[in-house]
């Protein structure tokens, strides 16, 4: 561990980010921000498997939203649906309201260690769309959790310009291989302040007695502004406070999908014969 321990406190800047125009760390401009009031929606989704196989699966899924204006809320609504996802002729096909992919097996930007892309996986990824759509249909700045750089093409049809994607944990680094919040991080002010990265991308503390740094994908850096206005909640203080919302109101716990599943294993007992879970043949005899 202490190996681990000073190998992190050692490691050299580097040069550049690797990130697209690999911008230099001598480059960076800093700024500190000056909080704004304004009006921002939160979105968020969630997802739990009600009954699945190696070959399918059937979840439940969730997206919600809230609108925050001069720090109070004013809207906020969710919206349930069922997401199935099914081998067929070695492609997974993904259905839901809306939306319906079909993707190959050996999909290299779904799959994990060269193992094929699993149901539950997709079912993942169309929950993402899920909230990307409803966040551009939104006629507000909507921030959602993550990043906007798409990992499909099925993205990219829904990452309008009023989005803003903000990173609890960030995967970026320098051409040293340190992280790239602990690079910018060696340069950056005191207070609340940004980092430009590149035209879009920032990193962002939005509390002054906030550990935390996050990445922040937007068009327009007032929304940081915004956003600091927002972040002020001590439960997780200089995160968005609409997040957190968002997040917990989204969840589908495992007591809704236990409901889901009775009702519909009373409708198709035959999917008992496709699950691979051997709890579900345990509490069928029990």
């Amino acid at each position: 561990m202490k190996e681990i321990i000073d190998a992190l406190n050692e490691g050299k800047p580097g040069n550049y980010l690797k990130i697209n125009g690999k911008p230099l760390i001598n480059d960076i401009t800093y700024s500190n921000i000056t909080e704004k009031s304004g009006t921002l929606a939160f979105v968020d989704g969630g997802n739990n498997e009600i009954i699945g196989g190696s070959n399918f699966t059937i979840q439940k899924a969730r997206t919600y939203y809230c609108v925050y204006e001069n720090g109070k809320r004013i809207k906020q609504e969710r919206k349930d649906y069922t997401i199935t996802v099914f081998t067929k002729n070695d492609k997974l096909i993904g259905e839901t309201e809306g939306i319906r992919i079909e993707i190959e097996q050996n999909d290299p930007t779904l799959t994990y260690s060269g193992f094929c892309v699993q149901p539950t996986t997709v079912a993942q990824f169309i929950r993402r769309l899920l909230e990307l759509k409803m966040a551009s249909q939104l006629p507000y700045t909507t921030v959602i959790d993550g990043d906007l750089e798409p990992k499909r093409p099925e993205e990219k049809e829904f990452i309008t310009a009023n989005i803003c994607g903000l990173s609890k944990t960030s995967t970026l680094v320098t051409d040293s291989g340190m992280s790239a919040i602990q690079a910018v991080l060696k340069k950056a002010p005191t207070g609340k302040w940004m980092a430009k990265l590149t035209e879009n991308t920032y990193f962002a503390k939005l509390h002054e007695k906030s550990q935390h740094v996050f990445r922040i994908d937007c068009h327009d850096a007032e929304i940081i502004r915004e956003l600091c206005a927002n972040a002020k909640d001590p439960t997780f203080l200089g995160y968005p406070y609409g997040l957190i919302e968002a997040h917990k109101m989204a969840k589908v716990g495992e007591q809704e999908t236990q409901q889901e599943k009775l009702i519909l294993l009373s409708k198709h007992p035959e999917l008992m014969n496709h699950t691979n879970d051997a709890h579900d043949v345990l509490d069928n005899i029990c």
